[in-house]
């Protein structure tokens, strides 16, 4: 019983309590996100992800694996840039 009030408690202080978002306008206007985003360098093919997720036999968790293309190649003899 105590728990259900404690969670009832917290999301009440949470939701009284202000918060700054990443969201919030910068100076010139534009949201922080924006701006970060356009000066953040565009993934190069050494650098860019793939991810695969895998369900273990036997369970319902899934495992989710992301590497890049040359680990991939290195790791599993498998190249995802082309599936």
């Amino acid at each position: 019983m105590t728990k259900p009030l404690l969670l009832i408690i917290a999301s009440a202080a949470l939701a009284i309590v202000p918060g700054v978002s990443n969201a919030t306008p910068s100076a010139e206007g534009a949201p922080r996100d924006a701006a970060a985003a356009a000066q953040a360098p565009a993934p190069t093919e050494a650098t860019k992800r793939y991810c695969a997720v895998e369900t273990l036999t036997g369970s319902h968790i899934q495992k989710k694996t992301c590497m890049s293309r040359d680990a991939w190649i290195k790791a599993y003899g498998f190249d995802p840039a082309k599936q």
